[in-house]
């Protein structure tokens, strides 16, 4: 983290799908944070060896280990720049956030931890909105085999802090395989 800024390497849906080239651009982020459906453990080891913090939400399909190692709902928060991040899988159907009516237990916990930023999986397909005050962001997903949006991928998300306001602005870069 430099002058009130934070890069983030974000993922989801593997599925099991391991693609190096992931790992050489997540290098030199602050934190990687994996939205669930990793598939396979051996990714997360993959990952955590880059040498950032990694954080991990329970994706529907992880099973076994994958998810004593993921919590379906996984706060983190950035003590330099004040940023509180919530991560789960499925956030529920794309209707409920463009109309702004989370699932209740989202909502709860939304008005638990009040993140500044709401990261999640599931849908894989991209997409990054405010949505009252919060900035809810999919990666989209990396597997090739269920991707919507044809672009199987993933994503680093610059955040930086307005030293003026203190508000966060938030510029997603994505990158596909």
């Amino acid at each position: 983290m430099k002058d009130n800024k934070l890069i983030l390497g974000i993922l989801s849906d593997n599925h099991g799908e391991h693609y190096p080239q992931i790992e050489e651009n997540l290098i030199g982020c602050d934190a990687i944070l994996h939205a669930g459906d990793v598939g396979k453990i051996e990714i997360l080891k993959s990952l955590s060896s880059l040498g950032p913090p990694l954080y991990v939400a329970t994706g529907n399909n992880d099973c076994g280990v994958l998810r004593k190692v993921s919590q379906e709902f996984k706060l983190v928060q950035f003590d330099s720049i004040n940023l509180r991040v919530l991560m789960t899988h499925d956030p529920g159907s794309y209707n409920t956030l463009v109309l702004s009516d989370l699932p209740k237990l989202i909502q709860e916990k939304m008005d638990e931890f009040k993140p500044n930023l709401f990261v999640f999986g599931h849908w894989h397909k991209r997409f990054a909105k405010m949505v009252n005050g919060i900035y809810f962001f999919n990666p989209g997903g990396v597997t090739k085999k269920y991707t919507r949006d044809g672009k199987p991928g993933y994503s680093k998300l610059y955040v930086s802090k307005q030293p003026n306001n203190g508000q966060f602005s938030f510029e997603p870069e994505f990158f596909n395989l």
